[in-house]
C-alpha cells in the first residue's frame, strides 16, 4: 500500500487541531475482511500471497502481531468490504482500551481480543508490545497512543 505522512491533528473538526504534536505514517490499504471494519482497531496484513502490504483481513488476536490501526476518522459503521482506507502504521492515533484497568502515560500496551487493546502486565525480556499509551484512557474508552508495529 502506498504510505503517506500526516500531522496528528484532530481532522474531525474543520479547525483541524493539532494533538500530539506528531506524525503518523498511514498506509493505504483494502479490507478483505469479509465485514466491515471498525475504527480505532488494530489489524493485520492478508495472509495470501501477493496480499501483506496492500490488504487487511482480520483484527488482531490477544498478543498478537498487530500491523497497523483502523483510521480513527472513518464513521462508526467502518469501511465496508472491498473498499480501501487509511491505516496508521507508526505514530499516534487512537485505540480502545478493553482492558480491566485504565491506561496512564507510558504505559506499555499489547493486542486484546477483536482488535482492541490493553495494558501489558509486566516487562518482560522480549519486546512484544506495540505502543504506548500518550495519554490516561479509561477502560472500554478510546485514546491516544503511539502504535510502533512489531517487527514481523
Amino acid at each position: 500500500g502506498t504510505r503517506v505522512v500526516f500531522a496528528d491533528n484532530d481532522y474531525s473538526t474543520k479547525m483541524q487541531t493539532k494533538r500530539t504534536g506528531g506524525e503518523t505514517v498511514m498506509e493505504l490499504v483494502k479490507n478483505d475482511s469479509g465485514a466491515a471494519m471498525l475504527p480505532n482497531k488494530v489489524v493485520k496484513y492478508g495472509a495470501a500471497a501477493g496480499e501483506r502490504r496492500n490488504t487487511v483481513d482480520a483484527y488482531a488476536g490477544a498478543n498478537d502481531t498487530g500491523h497497523g490501526v483502523v483510521d480513527e476518522f472513518l464513521p462508526a459503521a467502518g469501511v465496508p468490504n472491498g473498499e480501501y482506507f487509511w491505516m496508521a502504521v507508526d505514530g499516534p492515533c487512537k485505540i480502545i482500551n478493553s482492558s480491566a484497568a485504565a491506561l496512564v502515560i507510558g504505559d506499555h500496551i499489547l493486542t486484546s481480543a477483536t482488535g482492541e487493546v490493553g495494558k501489558r502486565a509486566a516487562e518482560a525480556d522480549n519486546d512484544d508490545y506495540i505502543g504506548t499509551a500518550e495519554a490516561a484512557i479509561a477502560t472500554s474508552a478510546t485514546g491516544i497512543i503511539y502504535f510502533r508495529p512489531r517487527v514481523v
